[in-house]
């Protein structure tokens, strides 16, 4: 090959070299300035995915107290176990370990961690005693977490009127649902970082004490209540009838002292049989203790005197064809 024609074939191979090189930094060049440029917001949207996480944060339920200011229902903190699947080792030894100190089963608990997921509630609402277990086996994957719950300081003091709230927060029966918007605090979603395994590092944001319910203060005497609740009890037991209610007013302002049921329930367990309140929700026929009222009301209203004589037809009424006697 003489020189000449050497000479140029190295100017090509260079000429080949330069296009393709400019030609891929072009392209470089082309990707870098779409991703800073046109796709700007959607990789920062995706890496904040990564790494922020939105906590949705329950209201804290109000408290329900009496006429005295004594809670009749509040809302405490208590711990519930989650896990994330992604990050438990050894799902054998795991699954056992739950399964002892939470009174779970051992297959279920072993499906539920298998799962590709970053989250699984394994057991809300345990006991301190659980907790402590929890903390002590040092499982990795899993972790506590504070949730509110709802609890009855008198247990079955009221239970039939008081009614229960869910595991959510959420007001089932009772003046725990009747009243559910005034006692369900606000929820809102709170901003949290979380690492590349997917575990929470930092929770940020406002506190839980924003999103409280407002305390609703019932008429009731927790005293009187409970001297009703025992009365009621008794009179149950030794006449051996079904059920029975007393409700307790304030003559001056008719204002409610207790409202007693039997059979109650302690809304601390729902599993147990439920008591309805009865002074609520029962239909009862007026009576003869009526009268009473029905003659107040007209001393009251000034229609008859204590001295005038009203035919009562010696006890019998026509209705109709019906003769109610």
């Amino acid at each position: 090959m003489s020189g000449s024609t050497r000479q140029r074939w190295i100017h090509a191979r260079l000429l080949v070299v330069a296009t393709v090189a400019s030609t891929a930094l072009a392209a470089v060049g082309y990707k870098a300035f779409r991703l800073q440029i046109y796709d700007r917001n959607a990789m920062l949207a995706h890496g904040q995915a990564q790494y922020q996480k939105e906590l949705h944060v329950a209201g804290l339920r109000g408290s329900i107290v009496d006429r005295h200011g004594l809670e009749l229902a509040v809302s405490v903190d208590v711990p519930s176990v989650y896990a994330n699947p992604r990050s438990v080792r050894d799902l054998t030894r795991t699954a056992r370990a739950l399964a002892r100190a939470l009174d779970l089963d051992v297959r279920d608990l072993e499906a539920r961690l298998s799962q590709d997921r970053y989250f699984v509630w394994v057991k809300r609402r345990i006991s301190e005693e659980q907790a402590e277990r929890i903390q002590r086996e040092k499982l990795p994957g899993i972790a506590l977490v504070v949730e509110p719950r709802r609890f009855y300081p008198g247990q079955t003091l009221a239970g039939p009127v008081l009614g229960s709230a869910g595991l959510d927060g959420q007001g089932l029966d009772g003046l725990e649902f009747s009243l559910d918007e005034t006692l369900r605090g606000v929820s809102a979603n709170v901003p949290a970082l979380r690492d590349g395994r997917g575990r929470l590092l930092l929770e940020a944001g406002p506190g839980t004490n924003r999103y409280t319910g407002a305390t609703v203060r019932l008429t009731l005497d927790r005293f009187v209540q409970l001297v009703a609740e025992r009365a009621l009890k008794s009179a149950v037991e030794n006449t051996h009838a079904k059920a029975g209610t007393v409700v307790v007013l304030d003559p001056q302002n008719g204002q409610v002292r207790a409202m007693a049921n039997f059979p109650g329930y302690d809304p601390n367990a729902p599993g147990d049989l439920r008591g309805r309140n009865r002074a609520v929700t029962d239909a009862y026929e007026p009576g003869s203790v009526m009268k009473v009222f029905s003659v107040a009301a007209a001393l009251d209203a000034k229609v008859v005197a204590p001295h005038t004589r009203i035919d009562v037809e010696q006890g019998r009424l026509r209705i109709g064809k019906t003769i109610i006697r």
